[in-house]
């Protein structure tokens, strides 16, 4: 006769239910199940680097479904892993069509037709994936077989064109680089030092204003996606300054956005003009009025350090 409480016997039922989905769910993760699809089984055949056999399940897949992005892709790489380059080309463009990535089938192109000795296709190809809009330089300078064609001008044009911020827009503030002296042309005031440099791989400028016991910083900022110019200061007696705005042609110009109270927040103007002679003019107004009206509350003239102007 069981002597065992009814409620003990079913907790220990359930504790042994436990031990064995617990042990189940271990085994599991030990030993996991083995692909059932065929594109499950062609992709652990892609991983394990088996390429003959990848490119036969590869290419079943394919026949099967002739529009199928992933199995084309899988099919490229296999190829490219077995050093069928050329196939592999063929294979990434069929990709492509199917509707993968463009620029992931555009990359692996390219290094393939690298690898296989086509240079100027390669590079036609990385031309193709710089239209994208891709910003991939790093990748491709990393790359084994892409790096092998620094030594040619329309490799490193194309490169430049997969450099992120590489375009004309996010260079219309670097006549500011450099480190200033800066004068202040209403008090004639000097000592200030500005020291302006690119950080970021070149998408941003930083500013370190120093004047005496006052400093204060800030970052600028172009943005492809609204075409504007961005600024944010800020300075050890609390002061922060929001700033957006572009460049005109001839000055970079960046203002604030109105405050509920001018009076108590006036609008802030700020452009940077490069003269002639390689100084700059940094011109600060307010605006009480929204900008009916503007006073000057900074008009500063920066010389480059070392120069004689």
């Amino acid at each position: 006769m069981n002597r065992l409480n009814p409620h003990r016997r079913c907790f220990l039922s359930f504790s042994v239910a436990v031990v064995l989905l617990t042990n189940t769910a271990l085994w599991a993760q030990e030993n996991p199940a083995s692909p059932q699809t065929p594109a499950e089984k062609a992709q652990a055949l892609l991983t394990a680097e088996k390429w003959p056999q990848a490119i036969a399940a590869f290419e079943a897949l394919t026949e099967a479904s002739p529009d199928d992005p992933q199995a084309w892709f899988g099919l490229a790489q296999a190829r490219h892993g077995a050093g069928d380059y050329g196939a592999a080309v063929v294979a990434y463009g069929r990709a492509a069509d199917a509707g993968f990535s463009a620029p992931r089938t555009l990359f692996q192109g390219a290094r393939a037709l690298a690898a296989a000795g086509r240079a100027e296709e390669a590079v036609a190809r990385l031309g193709e994936l710089a239209d994208t809009g891709a910003k991939v330089a790093a990748a491709v300078r990393a790359d084994a077989d892409l790096s092998k064609l620094a030594a040619r001008r329309d490799f490193q044009a194309v490169l430049t064109r997969l450099t992120p911020c590489s375009e004309d827009e996010f260079h219309q503030f670097d006549f500011w680089l450099g480190e200033w002296d800066v004068v202040n042309q209403q008090s004639g005031a000097t000592g200030a030092i500005n020291r302006i440099s690119a950080v970021h791989g070149g998408c941003a400028l930083h500013e370190q204003y120093e004047n005496g016991a006052y400093v204060g910083s800030s970052l600028n900022g172009y943005d492809a996606t609204t075409g504007r110019w961005y600024q944010f200061w800020s300075d050890n007696q609390g002061t922060v300054l929001r700033l957006m705005g572009e460049w005109d042609g001839k000055s970079m110009v960046m203002q604030s956005a109105p405050a509920p109270d001018p009076q108590a927040s006036p609008l802030n103007r700020i452009s940077w003009t490069p003269n002639q002679d390689g100084t700059v003019r940094q011109h600060w107004e307010t605006s009480t009025d929204d900008g009916k009206t503007w006073t000057t509350a900074f008009d500063g003239l920066y010389t480059k350090k070392g120069s004689q102007k």
